[in-house]
């Protein structure tokens, strides 16, 4: 199978897409085996956090305390992502969409703002 996109941070992270007409599937993100990370194609990194691992006191912030396992997954993830953003440029979607229509015929615009990845 073909694959448009950046691959995993690690080979055992599992593949998160939705389906899109006709059958397509569009990768979005990867997913941690232990399912504590989501990182998405843009490089946003989502983290699951356990109410036991967060503190919090008046006049400070939140306080997160996170395993040895967890702080080496995110390691990995954060530089996944720096190598990433150094191999994509990240387009604007809507922008793009602009600029093909200019070439063709003119048509309604949207609104609708989606990034998708362009190497």
């Amino acid at each position: 199978m073909r694959r448009v996109g950046p691959q995993p941070p690690e080979p055992d992270w599992d593949r998160l897409d939705y389906r899109g007409l006709n059958g397509t599937r569009q990768a979005w993100g990867y997913i941690s085996p232990s399912d504590e990370v989501i990182v998405t194609n843009e490089g946003d990194v989502f983290v699951k956090i356990e109410r036991a691992n967060l503190t919090v006191k008046s006049g400070e912030g939140a306080k997160v305390s996170l395993s040895a396992s967890m702080n080496q997954i995110l390691k990995l993830t954060f530089r996944w992502v720096t190598i990433i953003k150094r191999m994509y440029v990240f387009v604007d979607e809507s922008e793009e969409r602009e600029a093909m229509e200019e070439k063709t015929i003119p048509s309604e615009k949207t609104s609708v703002k989606r990034l998708h990845l362009k190497r």
